[in-house]
Order: structure tokens, then sequence, then C-alpha cells
């Protein structure tokens, strides 16, 4: 499960999610405004996020989806971000 670590998305697009796993655990990214940071774990190809901190800016037309991440999976090469109840709520690519 090593391909899960790195960045997801695209850093420093305004508007635009990233997100970076590190193999410490550790997440660090942005939903497109706000900073975000927690930590996570993998079990048996599931990630699991802990309790996602956040800035909170306001921006506007910013959709900030990725605060919200609960769990993820990695499918066709994407991770597929979902939240507390299981919906998905986004895809971040390479």
């Amino acid at each position: 499960m090593d391909d899960i670590y790195g960045l997801w998305g695209q850093k420093g697009n305004y508007g635009e999610p990233w997100l970076e796993l590190a193999s410490n655990g550790q997440a660090a990214g942005s939903d497109g405004c706000n900073r975000i940071s927690g930590t996570f774990e993998v079990h048996e190809g599931h990630i699991s996020f802990g309790p996602i901190l956040s800035t909170l800016m306001y921006c506007q037309g910013v959709q900030t989806w990725l605060g919200a991440a609960s769990s993820a999976e990695i499918n066709d090469g994407q991770l597929e971000i979902f939240d507390l109840a299981g919906q998905s709520i986004g895809v971040l690519k390479r």
C-alpha cells in the first residue's frame, strides 16, 4: 500500500484541493482555500482519517469538501474521499 503516500492533487492552484499523505501517518493539504492537517491510518487497503484540523477562512466559490474527509480508498489510481456517512465526496488524482 506504499502507493498511497505522497501528493494527491496539485499544490498552488487556488480553489483546487490537494492532500499529502506521509508514511508517518500525517496528512496535510488544502481544501482549495483553507489549510488542513490531521492523521490517518491504513488497514487492509482502507484509509481512515483522524480528526482534521482546518483554518476557517471564507473563500467565495470554493467547494471545501476535503475538510469533511473521514476515509478514502484508491480506485483506478485516484484517491476517492468519503465523508462520515460513507458517501463519496470527491476524488484527487496524482
